[in-house]
């Protein structure tokens, strides 16, 4: 400010009309922003969010204030998520008038909603004043999980051409990037999958554009007229880019077995007994039906065959009978036609 003098009585003379003064500030003031305090954690370790605190004012002195981080908002953090520690003083010394403040937050591989964390400052020394005491973080989840499961992947192979079987590949967490996984196909199980009963590839790539969440593949099976055992394959992924993390790696399907044992199949000749039929020789058995077990049964040894025929009692009396076969006996479905025969006559 200025002191100005004029007016001055009689023949007195102002020499020097003015002068200045400076009121010097001694307060000072505190304030915080966010600074790089909005991004992904990382899968591992930890990442530093920053923030900036300012002093105005009088920074010719020494100046300390308090400050404590903790989850806030509607999906807040809570303490495992931060590397560091979450109370801690700032120490401005003379001259200074920014310092940066680091809050170091843990990478991991958890899907989550992104989470918010406030930086609070308090407990200024001595004059300061605290002008904006606070800013807040956000940790955006960057996690990406892949997982599959069959989807129409159980069912009858057809007799020709080729079915499909079809498999859902789900992308979880950030899929707002490019993901790419590996996938191949293989026999499993008891009565595993060949080469040769896939129409298409049994190896290849799945690509998740920015925006999508789930893939279909489709697995493309023979058809044929081979009375098989029900069979399985498995489909597994594995290298998954960038972070992606498969949680749920493979998944099997089953090719069931709709080839029937031929209807009408020719007489057998059996040869009978003379202690049951006096020794007459062979008998003709018309057999009328041969129904198969269920499809499941045919991986069990205790499955059997059902036979219907005509037999001939004292030679005169003709009627329906039903033989069961136990599979275990038969060698794979009548390989040795003679047991077959032989057990047959000893019913």
């Amino acid at each position: 400010f200025t002191l100005l003098m004029w007016n001055a009585s009689g023949s007195a003379t102002i020499a020097t009309n003015s002068a200045t003064g400076v009121i010097l500030n001694d307060e000072v003031t505190l304030s915080v922003v966010a600074g790089n305090a909005t991004k992904a954690e990382g899968n591992s370790g930890s990442t530093p969010f920053t923030f900036t605190v300012s002093r105005t004012g009088d920074t010719s002195g020494l100046t300390t204030v308090d400050y404590t981080v903790f989850g806030s908002g509607v999906n807040p953090t809570n303490a495992t998520d931060f590397a560091g520690g979450t109370l801690d003083r700032i120490t401005f010394t003379p001259g200074e008038s920014s310092k940066v403040v680091t809050v170091l937050v843990k990478g991991d591989t958890t899907i989550e909603l992104d989470e918010q964390f406030t930086l609070l400052m308090w407990n200024a020394s001595g004059s300061a004043m605290i002008t904006t005491n606070s800013a807040t973080g956000v940790i955006l989840n960057d996690e990406v999980n892949l997982s599959v499961v069959a989807g129409n992947a159980t069912k009858a192979e057809g007799n020709s051409g080729s079915t499909p079987f079809t498999f859902y590949v789900s992308r979880t967490g950030d899929t707002s990037g490019l993901t790419t996984v590996d996938y191949t196909v293989f026999g499993s199980g008891v009565n595993p999958t060949n080469a040769s009963d896939f129409a298409g590839g049994t190896l290849d790539r799945i690509t998740f554009a920015p925006g999508e969440s789930s893939r279909v593949v489709t697995v493309l099976i023979k058809g044929d007229t081979t009375v098989e055992l029900n069979e399985q394959f498995t489909l597994s992924m594995w290298n998954a880019s960038g972070s992606a993390v498969i949680t749920s790696s493979s998944a099997t399907g089953v090719i069931q077995n709709d080839d029937p044992v031929a209807q009408g199949a020719p007489n057998l000749a059996i040869r009978d007994t003379e202690s049951r039929y006096g020794g007459i020789g062979t008998i003709d058995f018309p057999i009328t039906e041969i129904a198969p077990p269920r499809k499941s049964g045919l991986n069990a040894a205790s499955a059997a065959f059902t036979f219907r025929f005509a037999s001939l009692e004292s030679h005169q009396k003709e009627q329906s009978e039903s033989k069961r076969i136990d599979i275990a006996s038969l060698h794979r479905a009548f390989s040795d036609i003679e047991s077959l025969l032989d057990m047959l006559s000893d019913t």
